[in-house]
């Protein structure tokens, strides 16, 4: 039986302030759409490159 140990490249608490960050972006982004939805309003599509939404 072998055990594979892996090196942390950041702290936990770097790895879960990065997780956390991500998650609020997704989170805006979910809430800007529902408002877009209520307020009968088109957003316009997006034309960046290599920028996924929740990407940071």
């Amino acid at each position: 039986m072998s055990m594979f140990i892996q090196k942390l490249k950041r702290s936990i608490a770097e790895q879960r302030a990065e997780e956390r960050t991500k998650a609020e972006v997704e989170k805006q982004g979910a809430l800007l759409e529902y408002v877009a939805i209520m307020a009968d309003v088109e957003l316009p599509e997006e034309e960046s490159e290599g920028f996924n939404r929740g990407e940071i």
